[in-house]
């Protein structure tokens, strides 16, 4: 199956939930940003010249899109056709070049795959509403746990201790750490690894601070994965433990 498809099948998942009864924003109906996360994007480095998908690669998983209004105007055209020059793919960059990942074998995601109402991108304790929202949750989780059917990926990075939780709730014997939504939680298991149903290895799973914060949050990290110089080491292990693994 071709990138094209594989998209256009997680975009219809996303269509079917009803974020509206949540108090949030649907894609259904958006335009389609050139290059971005998934779903406002393709999800892929390249976007639109993207030329396949990143089976077996990295999974980026971030929280949600962000705010509605930073990302369509009233009239519904696109506030910005390319994301990758916003505060979360300068840091993002840095980070997955200094661990020598390749960012075309990464598909770029969301854990909550929809936009909130307000302006500000600050989500923490959004976040939180979110990951006690069973129902919400429950239907997320159905988009991520294709998304790691289709893509069967080797590796997954959480941007942040939301996301990670997120993960948690889907592997929740294996990366119960992590549900604390927390640094610590994180700390507490740097490296763990899954088993995706269908896939014929291990996919190791890890978190890093949400990149436009890691010089504000990196410094709370424990040694030997503390600061930024730390966090590329984290992900450096992680490539390490999937090759071996792979």
């Amino acid at each position: 199956m071709n990138h094209k498809a594989i998209v256009a099948g997680l975009r219809t998942e996303v269509e079917k939930i009803n974020f509206e009864k949540y108090s949030l924003v649907s894609f259904r109906g958006m335009p389609v940003m050139k290059r971005a996360f998934f779903p406002g994007g393709n999800g892929l480095f390249d976007g639109e010249s993207a030329a396949r998908f990143p089976f077996n690669g990295t999974l980026i998983l971030g929280s949600n899109f962000g705010a509605a209004s930073k990302f369509v105007r009233a009239d519904g055209s696109l506030v910005v056709e390319d994301e990758t020059s916003n505060t979360t793919w300068g840091p993002m960059r840095r980070l997955l070049d200094g661990a020598g990942l390749d960012l075309r074998e990464c598909f770029f995601t969301n854990a909550w795959p929809c936009l909130h109402e307000g302006t500000s991108n600050t989500l923490g304790d959004l976040m939180k509403e979110w990951l006690a929202n069973a129902a919400l949750m429950w239907e997320c989780s159905k988009v991520f746990s294709k998304t790691c059917a289709d893509m069967t990926p080797s590796l997954i990075v959480a941007l942040g201790p939301g996301p990670a939780a997120f993960v948690a709730n889907t592997w929740p014997r294996e990366l119960g750490r992590w549900t604390s939504n927390s640094i610590g939680g994180m700390d507490g298991l740097p490296l763990g690894t899954v088993q995706i149903d269908g896939a014929k290895h291990k996919t190791v799973c890890t978190a890093v601070v949400h990149p436009c914060y890691q010089h504000i949050n990196a410094k709370h990290r424990k040694t030997p994965y503390q600061h930024g110089s730390g966090e590329v080491q984290l992900l450096k292990d992680a490539d390490a433990l999937r090759r071996s693994l792979f």
